[in-house]
């Protein structure tokens, strides 16, 4: 009897042991309202290395993400003589292969309009190197590799461009009689046709982005009855499932020159710097579902050239104070509750970029102290704390590309340009892409 009691009182004592292990383990699993259920566990940023996959060194990329893919394009080359030209090159990065692969435009040319969707990618209108205006649209099938041709119903440049559903959107830009096109490129991305459309209002450099089913166009240089150019803070929507547009207005205009941040996390569309006045705080806000607008007041903090990136649930945006263009401050945007924090960054730095992936926001790069740097500083959302020991880029530059693809931060390109005193001057533009991995 002893040994039934005591072989009994061993069960349940296991028992007890195993339910207490699953609670446990249950409890480290947590439901997070933006991020999903997520283990309750430290995430840890590894350097994995530093390769040259650009086909051509460059600073100041675009990047377009659609599936598996990471697209780079355009970028800015300098030389000593002081001639910038703009690179007709785009690098896409495969997140699922690791792969790079490359595509050259048709027709060199800038000022041109991209979006990427359902794989592909489109490069339209632009300027010429002769400084002319094109229609030519490069189309780019990101999973096959192949690159047609096609042309918009208008040559123009600094026009915008967006996507969603089957559908992407020319809209707008400028005309070789000097004149602002209000004209709307439609490209159905599945059976390959075009239709034509028109904003409320014809204007140029304007800037565009997504939120859900709509695509948003707003701001831009707009001209009077004389001809006469003025900034517009008209917004035009367009809802991809309905084919209908509406109107908005920005609490100030924007542009793409200056330039603007536009960016998309959950239903909220956000409008970042561009404005037309260097003080500028405020950032306008475009909630998809309500169709609502809101603005945030970063009182105290210029934000005309911010840099801005998003975790898909928050958006991060740095700051600075007076027109030196260095920043001192990180806010972060909570796309669901609308509430915003502020944290001072380690260092004022000027000319980085960052990427978020999860709880980390990595940034890199730029100027501290007026000398370019190595240094990258990783913050980390639940702590509130930077990290500013770890880790340091293979050269010193600025104005790299920050895009996360996957779980990988990646930091494409950049630019040395410097001359220490008694020293001839150094002008260099990096194939180098750094890749950061969240594990």
């Amino acid at each position: 009897m002893k040994n039934l009691f005591s072989k009994t009182m061993k069960q349940y004592v296991a028992l007890l042991y195993a339910a207490l292990v699953i609670s446990v383990l249950f409890a480290s699993c947590k439901k997070d309202n933006n991020r999903g259920t997520i283990p309750d566990l430290p995430q840890k940023i590894t350097y994995t290395g530093s390769t040259d996959p650009l086909s051509e060194g460059r600073s100041d990329m675009q990047v377009y993400q659609t599936g598996n893919y990471t697209c780079f394009t355009r970028g800015s080359i300098y030389s000593l003589s002081n001639n910038t030209s703009w690179s007709s090159n785009t690098d896409v990065y495969n997140k699922q292969t690791g792969n790079w692969s490359r595509f050259g435009l048709s027709v060199k040319r800038d000022k041109y309009a991209a979006a990427a969707f359902n794989n592909k990618l489109l490069i339209a209108g632009g300027v010429n190197t002769n400084n002319t205006y094109s229609a030519v649209t490069d189309i780019f099938d990101l999973a096959t590799g192949q690159a047609t041709t096609t042309q918009l119903s208008q040559p123009r440049g600094f026009l915008a461009a967006a996507g969603a559903g089957n559908k992407i959107l020319f809209a707008g830009g400028h005309l070789a009689n000097n004149k602002v096109s209000a004209r709307v490129d439609i490209y159905n991305t599945q059976t390959g046709q075009w239709t034509i459309d028109s904003l409320s209002l014809a204007r140029s450099q304007l800037v565009a982005g997504v939120v859900g089913n709509k695509l948003v166009f707003a701001g831009g240089v707009a001209q009077n009855s004389n001809g006469e150019g003025y900034y517009s803070n008209r917004v035009d929507i367009y809802d991809v499932q309905t084919g209908q547009w509406t109107q908005a207005t920005l609490s100030q205009p924007r542009i793409t020159y200056y330039p603007t941040k536009v960016v998309t996390a959950g239903n909220k569309l956000l409008f970042i710097g561009g404005a037309t006045t260097l003080n500028y705080e405020t950032v306008d806000v475009f909630d998809a579902q309500t169709n609502q607008w809101t603005s945030i007041n970063l009182t105290g903090n210029t934000i005309f050239y911010s840099i801005a990136c998003t975790n898909g649930s928050h958006v991060f945006i740095t700051s600075g104070s007076g027109i030196t263009f260095y920043f001192t401050r990180l806010h972060i945007y909570n796309a669901q509750t609308g509430q915003v924090n502020s944290v001072p960054l380690p260092e004022p730095i000027r000319g980085l970029n960052m990427a978020a992936i999860e709880n980390k926001v990595v940034i890199a790069a730029g100027f501290i102290n007026n000398q370019i740097t190595d240094k990258v500083f990783v913050y980390d959302i639940q702590t509130g704390l930077f990290d500013t020991t770890g880790f340091k880029l293979p050269q010193r530059k600025i104005d790299v590309t920050a895009a996360s693809a996957g779980n990988k931060f990646l930091f494409a390109g950049g630019l040395i340009d410097e001359q220490p005193a008694g020293q001839p001057r150094r002008v260099e533009n990096f194939k180098t892409v750094s890749v950061f991995e969240l594990k």
